[in-house]
């Protein structure tokens, strides 16, 4: 999968592939992108450390927004359900 910092969408076509429930999540990251929502939230939390799974700041509040965004869960909880997925 391509980094969508580097990847730009240029158009919208018709296709025969097959999207998932979130599949719009796409419009999410280039709208957040476009606010610079990260950019504030790095700053406010800038002492916050890589989490223990490796993960990056700014990945970690861009899971947490888009796992928000999705609707899966209002809660942050279930993140510990998640857990035991090789996904997560």
């Amino acid at each position: 999968m391509q980094d969508t910092a580097t990847s730009k969408i240029h158009k919208l076509e018709v296709t025969d592939d097959t999207l998932t429930s979130r599949g719009g999540l796409a419009f999410f990251v280039k709208y957040l992108e476009a606010i610079g929502i990260v950019g504030l939230l790095l700053h406010k939390f800038a002492g916050i450390k890589k989490s223990i799974k490796g993960v990056s700041v700014r990945n970690l509040f861009l899971q947490v927004l888009y796992f928000f965004f999705d609707g899966t869960s209002r809660h942050l909880t279930y993140f510990d359900e998640l857990q035991p997925e090789e996904g997560y």
